[in-house]
């Protein structure tokens, strides 16, 4: 090419460049840029949007972990527990969710493990295996030695709000929060409880509170004493029973109402009734027990990573046995327990989790997450927390129940049963909520119940936002380069031997990547037809005349077509490149005489290199996810064909002629065609 088209094809990509750019070349926001986020959680905020890992409800509020280590909170804000430094709250009305719902401040540097919700209040394993807790605080069941709330003013959170005392050295495993009371289970297994203990909840022969006053926790707060040479493996607790799972694979249970021994009884609030006295209940022959839910009266375990059996009241029907509350409370009776607790039917689908709410009973629902992923609540519904599109109480067996709808094809990974509301993590990391929305517990931005009528669950029920969605950006880039080389080498000498080498080589790269709507489409054709003819001719006449001619015409023909189309959604990155090297290469030798040789050489070396290059970047805004499409296409052509003469003719005379003649021709057309569509 010469010097003026390509200075004229490099400017025009340059104009090209210059006037898309500005359209497309906008910057994302960080997705977790939230204005109010305490600065010890910068490193948080400006991180990609995390992961929900985690997801606990209370009295109103809900709260979620995610896999970054931060916390959100929103609903019902009373006493502090959505941990902002306010009692504002948060979810009931616009602009309250996405980014503008801040992180927690647990301290600097500080990350969650595990979270725990209460009534009103919440506590936190940090990442050093160290315990914090906010909210309502009227029994000391925040364990900081006294009755004030935290997380409700200012300058309460973060490095001023103080960790847990548990005894020199130890750190916590797991932790279990009841109305007014919380139980952790220690580093070395042993379990320790503190809070509200009007009925013997914490386990520790009487009902004085702990945690309220100075020098009650620590070293000074007691373990429970669960038997000789017992510790706990797992620990739960609603309004006022707990119930620990043993390292022997036993369940007991202390605080009120306790069933399962034949008996209705309270435990734990006179000397000699935990220890020893605390005797496992019976699950049936072979029976382990393998996890361990405690609801409201009630209890469920899970057997052999099979099977679920449920104890204790039935209001509401929780025990999964398709009858209601009276009779049916199972434990309270001889010949109730063992063999004679019914399983509770799932249709073949393994049980992973039961999660109960909280506080009445009369209000009671429960719910299973399958290992299918389906998810199946029943109980009370007057607040449509059953998720079925009405307010009907359910208590048939879960296997009559149709499992909740979430949207086609979601499942279920983590959920969470507040008082009068539901919800669930799905499989894309989204999350539901549904039931009664007071104070915005459901995240949408309003007070409005979700779940009572048709129409409200399913696709129907839109996804909490606890991060702002990014502004989709679409990017395509498109790059063509051709190259062709043809070599013509000719040399005659005593020995004629001809040769034609043609290598051609074409690499097509497409790549794409996508966020949003953008169809681009790049035509680029070459052709390129280089045609070298060169002759020589050689005479001899002493006693003979030698001629020889050699012609050869290689013809390289190469045309690249690629047409990549992408459809992406939210960024898409095109990339085409082609590259074509054609090398043929002729050398001929002839022998004249045993003592007569001739050198003819004649070499001709043209290179053509083509290189196009186009990027454009598209902008556009929406909110769904659109499947990326992309559709690369190339068509190559190519034709070589030598022609080769060689004449020997003896004569007396010798001439020696050289006539290389050469004609190359290249032709090149580049063709390009971009239209970007944006579909807002």
């Amino acid at each position: 090419m010469s010097t003026s088209p390509r200075f004229f094809v490099a400017g025009l990509m340059l104009a090209v460049f210059f006037f898309l750019y500005p359209a497309f070349n906008t910057t994302v926001p960080s997705s977790n840029s939230s204005a109010g986020i305490p600065r010890a959680h910068a490193a948080l905020s400006s991180a990609t949007v995390s992961t929900p890992v985690e997801i606990k409800a209370g009295n109103m509020f809900t709260c979620v972990r995610f896999a970054n280590g931060g916390v959100k909170c929103w609903g019902f804000n009373g006493y502090g527990q959505l941990g902002n430094g306010n009692t504002t709250a948060l979810g009931d009305n616009a602009n309250e969710m996405g980014d503008n719902l801040p992180y927690i401040d647990l301290g600097t540097g500080r990350t969650a493990k595990k979270i725990a919700v209460g009534s009103m209040h919440v506590c936190a394993i940090l990442d050093n295996d160290t315990v914090k807790c906010w909210g309502w605080n009227n029994e000391g069941q925040l364990g900081l030695g006294d009755t004030n709330n935290r997380g409700d003013t200012a300058n309460e959170m973060g490095d001023n709000l103080p960790a847990i005392n548990f005894g020199t050295g130890r750190t916590v495993k797991s932790i279990a929060l009841g109305k007014n009371h919380a139980c952790a289970v220690l580093d070395n297994n042993t379990l320790k409880c503190w809070g509200s203990n009007a009925h013997g909840e914490l386990g520790l022969g009487d009902t004085v509170i702990r945690g309220d006053g100075a020098n009650e926790m620590g070293d000074s707060l007691p373990t429970v004493n669960l038997g000789t040479g017992r510790t706990a493996t797992e620990v739960s607790t609603t309004a006022q029973m707990v119930c620990a799972l043993l390292d022997n694979s036993g369940v007991v249970c202390w605080g009120n109402p306790v069933y399962g021994h034949g008996l209705f009884e309270m435990v734990g609030r006179f000397p000699n009734e935990m220890g020893d006295y605390l005797v496992p209940f019976a699950f049936g022959s072979g029976a382990t027990v393998t996890k361990l839910f405690v609801g409201l009266g009630s209890a469920c375990v899970i057997l052999n990573g099979t099977t679920t059996k449920c104890w204790g009241e039935n209001f509401s029907g929780i025990l999964g046995l398709g009858t209601t509350n009276g009779l049916s409370t199972l434990g309270d009776n001889a010949n109730e327990m063992g063999d004679s607790l019914p399983i509770i039917s799932f249709g073949g689908d393994p049980v992973v989790e039961i999660i109960n709410n909280g506080v009445q009973r009369f209000y009671s629902i429960r719910c299973a997450l399958l290992a299918s992923g389906s998810f199946k609540c029943w109980g009370y519904n007057e607040s449509a927390q059953l998720g079925l599109g009405d307010k009907i109480d359910r208590y048939y067996e879960p296997t009559r129940l149709s499992p909740i709808s979430l949207g086609t094809g979601r499942t279920v990974t983590a959920a969470a049963v507040g008082e009068f509301h539901v919800c669930a993590i799905l499989d894309n990391a989204s999350i539901k909520c549904w039931g009664a929305n007071y104070y915005g517990a459901l995240g949408y931005g309003d007070t409005t119940m979700r779940g009572d009528n048709a129409g409200e669950m399913g696709d129907d029920l839109a996804t909490v936002q606890v991060f702002t969605p990014p502004t989709p950006t679409s990017t395509a880039t498109s790059t063509h380069t051709a190259t062709a080389t043809a070599t013509h080498t000719y040399t005659p000498s005593a020995t004629a031997t001809h040769t034609a080498t043609a290598t051609a080589t074409a690499t097509s790269t497409h790549t794409a990547t996508a966020t949003a709507t953008h169809t681009n489409t790049a035509t680029a054709t070459a052709t390129h037809t280089p045609t070298s003819t060169p002759t020589a001719t050689a005479t001899s006449t002493p006693s003979n005349t030698a001629t020889h001619t050699a012609t050869a015409t290689p013809t390289a023909t190469h045309t690249d077509t690629a047409t990549p189309t992408a459809t992406p959604t939210d960024t898409a990155t095109a990339t085409h490149t082609a590259t074509a090297t054609y090398t043929p290469s002729l050398s001929p030798s002839k022998t004249l005489s045993p003592t007569n040789t001739r050198y003819l050489t004649a070499t001709k070396t043209p290179t053509k290199t083509r290189t196009a290059s186009k990027t454009a970047t598209a902008t556009k805004t929406h909110t769904y996810t659109k499947t990326p499409t992309a559709t690369p296409s190339a068509t190559r052509t190519r034709s070589h064909t030598p022609t080769k003469t060689a004449t020997l003719t003896p004569t007396v005379t010798r001439t020696k002629t050289l006539t290389p003649t050469k004609s190359p021709t290249r032709t090149k057309t580049l063709t390009r065609t971009r239209t970007p569509t944006r579909v807002p």
